[in-house]
């Protein structure tokens, strides 16, 4: 990216029947606190904060009946749809996406004042979604829904989102490239890079050559605490809980 902002990941967005099927974990048991959502003919979503910047969105059907969200559920049920990147220039972001020969997408809604476009999960190499959207004023309402519970006792903070990708060094150089992503040489190993931005947004890309691309895991630690290393996590090598989650496997270390 060449403009004088700066481009960040922003959330892990994870199709659900509904919002509240979320809550239970990310609000009650990590502490997950309401940023904003709402709702559209195709989709509706909700966007659950932790500490840092990172963000869990639950992205639920909207008032289309048949909309892509529907869609989605109907033929892999609940489970990650996509990840998000904010922009400064989305024909910056497009013209790297079609240089390293991905299919780019155009927006669900055409929104003037936020431009958006999404690189295809087919052959992306990622296994999921890619959606980049322009720096904009808009943000989700505000207004918790009726029925959000009290936020859990305990914060916790998104270590990371963990992605198999189907080519370690490609997909990096394409966030490096595309998204000014940093590398964290000292929490790499041989068979995964961890991608930095701003605010301890992190990006753990895990090796997934030898099969099943797509979105592994995210991981979480307590607020009070220091960030676990990736290395120790995947190795078993501290104290971790595997816990229950709408279709997408969660890492807390405690």
């Amino acid at each position: 990216m060449t403009s004088g902002k700066r481009a960040y990941f922003d959330h892990v967005a994870i199709a659900v029947e509904r919002w509240s099927d979320g809550y239970p974990l990310f609000v009650t048991s990590l502490g997950g606190d309401w940023i904003g959502g709402g709702s559209t003919e195709e989709f509706a979503p909700a966007q659950i904060g932790f500490g840092g910047g990172l963000r869990v969105e639950l992205l639920q059907p909207g008032n289309n009946a048949n909309g892509f969200v529907t869609r989605f559920l109907e033929k892999d049920g609940s489970g990650p749809h996509h990840l998000t990147f904010m922009v400064p220039r989305l024909d910056e972001f497009v013209a790297t996406a079609t240089r390293y020969g991905l299919r780019v997408l155009g927006a669900f809604l055409e929104v003037p004042e936020r431009p958006e476009a999404f690189v295809h999960p087919k052959g992306n190499g990622f296994g999921t979604l890619l959606q980049a959207i322009q720096f904009s004023e808009l943000g989700p309402d505000p207004s918790p829904p009726h029925g959000f519970p009290e936020s859990g006792l305990r914060k916790h903070q998104i270590s990371w989102v963990a992605v198999r990708v189907a080519d370690l060094q490609r997909a990096t150089d394409f966030l490096v490239e595309a998204t000014d992503a940093t590398v964290d040489r000292s929490k790499t190993g041989t068979r995964s890079v961890l991608l930095e931005w701003r605010d301890h947004r992190r990006l753990l890309l895990l090796d997934g050559s030898g099969g099943g691309v797509g979105v592994d895991h995210i991981a979480f630690h307590p607020q009070d605490a220091a960030p676990p290393s990736p290395l120790s996590v995947l190795a078993e090598t501290r104290d971790i809980e595997i816990v229950d989650a709408p279709g997408i496997r969660i890492i807390v270390s405690r």
